[in-house]
């Protein structure tokens, strides 16, 4: 089994999904001594790709599938589901034999991030085709779905070219997500609080944002980038 994304709940509490290399998923809970398996619903073959908590018990996952992707959120003893607000993609453009199997074009949620119990949040992007480019993609559009009175919705923003990649909760009740464009203007950070949302963009020189860290008890966030191929630099936000 290869790790595929892991959500800290508590001191004792860690889950981990894991995916196997032939299909099939795992998810697994430390109980502060031992990892358990924890059961997934009832017969389902979809693969587990994201999960975040925001503390002990608190756990939410995306779970994605040939034809859907939905939302479970552990209760405890047993997950609920809950679908997620289907989100349009374009026909597939003309393309070779050899990739026909690639599944382009289609949304992909990339990251969950979970302030409280009742407010969670899933970022990702529709994915095309490169032109000419067989196997490689770019983001037609950033998507952000938000969990607010007991249903998914899908937030209105302008993010044309814009990936969606990365998505961390901070100890105020905020979220700060990587937003990274094609083409035409640096990566920059949005931050969303109560419904107020804010654009932090980056210096010149990176590409990417690669990963955030907020700093718990503060308004300092940490932003691992990547430039080009191979450059990595890191910046504090206050």
């Amino acid at each position: 089994m290869d790790g595929q994304d892991m959500a800290v709940a508590a001191k004792d509490e860690v889950w981990m999904a894991e995916v196997g290399e032939y299909g099939g998923w795992q998810l697994s809970r430390w109980d502060g001594s031992n990892w358990k398996e924890v059961r997934k619903p009832g017969g389902d073959p979809r693969s587990l790709e994201r999960v975040a908590a925001s503390g002990a018990g608190q756990i939410w996952a995306i779970q994605a599938g040939h034809d859907e992707t939905q939302a479970i959120r552990w209760e405890g003893s047993r997950w609920s589901v809950h679908p997620l607000p289907q989100v349009a993609v374009p026909a597939p453009s003309p393309t070779t034999a050899e990739c026909i199997s690639t599944g382009w074009p289609r949304f992909s949620i990339e990251a969950m991030a979970v302030p409280t119990p009742d407010d969670a949040w899933a970022v990702g992007s529709v994915l095309v085709e490169k032109p000419g480019a067989c196997m490689h993609y770019m983001a037609k559009e950033g998507v952000v779905l938000h969990w607010e009175g007991g249903e998914w919705r899908r937030v209105e923003r302008q993010l044309t070219g814009t990936a969606l990649t990365v998505a961390r909760a901070d100890t105020a009740g905020g979220v700060w997500i990587a937003a990274n464009p094609v083409q035409g203007r640096r990566p920059y950070l949005l931050h969303v609080r109560d419904g107020r949302w804010t654009e932090h963009p980056l210096p010149e020189g990176p590409t990417e944002i690669m990963d955030i860290a907020p700093v718990p008890g503060t308004t300092r966030v940490w932003v691992y980038t990547r430039r080009g191929s191979g450059v990595s630099q890191i910046y504090e936000f206050a």
